[in-house]
């Protein structure tokens, strides 16, 4: 299994840290070009692409700050 811990403060309640793990989902699919509904190992594919993964994390938070949540514009960016 693959396991995120994602801690905030004050600022960032339950919602706002619900929402950026689904959107890390959707964008770490997208990114790793994993379909839905497919029986893909993503501990495999998070390994392979460690760097990716972290390139979707570094456009995510910025400064501590969550700053983008839309998994399409993550992609877009990462993919220049």
């Amino acid at each position: 299994d693959v396991v995120v811990t994602v801690v905030g403060v004050d600022e960032h309640d339950q919602m706002l840290l619900l929402e950026f793990c689904r959107a890390f989902e959707a964008a770490i699919k997208k990114v790793l070009k994993i379909k839905p509904n497919t029986d893909v190992s993503m501990e495999l594919r998070i390994l392979q692409s460690y760097s990716k993964v972290c390139m979707v994390v570094e456009e995510m938070i910025i400064d501590g700050d969550i700053d983008h949540l839309d998994a399409n514009m993550i992609a877009a960016v990462i993919k220049m």
